[in-house]
């Protein structure tokens, strides 16, 4: 027969350990990426790592639901499908990172370095990109329906095939950007005009 101690301690065990899966970062991933700077399919949801230096960092598929990563250095970062959905990214430098397929709907990239990433497939949808730097960046085949991209750098970008659906775009530059089959619905031009071209 089962002590009544043990069914408290069983309690106490299972209840910890939903404690950390719902409300907190796995301790255990956490270590792991300070440690060694890779940390794939990890679960960092609400993570504070602002301004940390994760340049080089490999986190293909690691989950980083709302996050905050204000100013941290990502260079280079390994982040293929990550999810970012509602993470904090604002002045976090991911200059030349891997972001194909990652998502990051509903998320606060103001200010951001985006230069030469490759966003390919990526889902920006929501996002508030608002003076990001997205020069030279591989944006094809992007969601940034609904996203705040108002004057952000777009020179020399690539977003043939993105989806531009209500997305802001006042004040962006966008000189030498390659806009091949992108969709335009209602779509805030950088001159403040509407966009419909393709609804």
């Amino acid at each position: 027969m089962v002590s009544k101690e043990f069914f408290k301690l069983l309690i106490g065990i299972l209840t910890m350990s939903f404690a950390t899966t719902i409300f907190g970062v796995n301790p255990t991933h956490l270590e792991k990426l300070k440690n060694s700077k890779s940390c794939s399919k990890c679960d960092l949801s609400d993570v504070d790592l602002q301004g940390a230096d994760l340049v080089n960092a490999i986190l293909t598929g690691a989950k980083l639901e709302r996050a905050r990563l204000d100013k941290a250095q990502l260079e280079g970062a390994n982040l293929l499908g990550a999810k970012l959905q509602d993470a904090i990214l604002t002045e976090a430098n991911l200059e030349f990172a891997d972001l194909r397929g990652a998502k990051f709907n509903n998320a606060n990239l103001y200010g951001v370095n985006l230069q030469g990433t490759d966003l390919n497939l990526a889902v920006m949808e929501g996002a508030n990109l608002s003076k990001a730097n997205l020069g030279v960046a591989k944006l094809d085949l992007v969601n940034f329906k609904e996203a705040n991209l108002s004057e952000a750098n777009l020179l020399s970008a690539n977003l043939s095939e993105a989806d531009l659906t209500k997305a802001n775009l006042s004040g962006a530059k966008i000189d030498k950007a390659l806009f091949e089959r992108t969709i335009f619905c209602n779509t805030t031009m950088p001159d403040g005009k509407i966009n419909n071209d393709n609804c």
